[in-house]
């Protein structure tokens, strides 16, 4: 499992064929750029952000299906980045809590940040969590929407500087508000 964090605490059951919850929240929101197509979904990046999804995979890990970086900024520039891993059959909790425990172990300083929310992706049901850690001496903020689709959980992670995350954030949500399955 490709690191990048959330954490849970979450009652309801969301294995396949289970009784998963309503979503609490859907985002909708438009983005002005490219659209980028990933493994059976596509958003719409926002303006002045590019897609770097082969970078990616040839730096950080073939695991990467879709990734994107924001304009530069001070802190370095907000990126969104897209895996996969297979859902064994647990519930999205499980999911959550397993990947919790490897960002502790693997983030300097990880702190997450509340408790799992629920939102929907698309007509989806996702959790999304919130966390802090320290890379290269800078604090960056991070969220991370999981959704189980299609036997798999999909985590998108979303990560800027902690100074800039409230203003960046809004990014995100055109990309949330841009997401369609398919």
């Amino acid at each position: 499992m490709l690191v990048a964090s959330v954490a849970v605490s979450c009652a309801d059951d969301d294995r396949p064929g289970g009784t998963a919850a309503r979503p609490g929240t859907t985002v909708t929101a438009t983005g002005g750029g490219e659209t980028v197509r990933g493994t059976g979904y596509s958003f719409r990046l926002p303006a002045r952000w590019r897609d770097v999804t082969t970078e990616a995979k040839q730096n950080i890990s073939e695991q990467v299906d879709v990734a994107a970086t924001g304009p530069p900024a001070a802190g370095g520039p907000p990126h969104v980045v897209v895996t996969f891993d297979p859902s064994r059959g647990l519930a999205l909790a499980e999911h959550l809590a397993a990947t919790r425990k490897e960002q502790a172990e693997a983030l300097q300083d990880a702190r997450h940040l509340g408790r799992p929310r629920r939102l929907g992706l698309a007509g989806a049901p996702a959790l999304v969590h919130e966390y802090t850690y320290v890379l290269n001496g800078r604090t960056s903020h991070g969220r991370q929407v999981a959704c189980l689709r299609d036997g798999r959980v999909l985590f998108l992670t979303f990560t800027a500087d902690q100074r800039t995350f409230a203003s960046d954030r809004t990014a995100l949500e055109q990309m949330l508000g841009s997401w369609s399955w398919g």
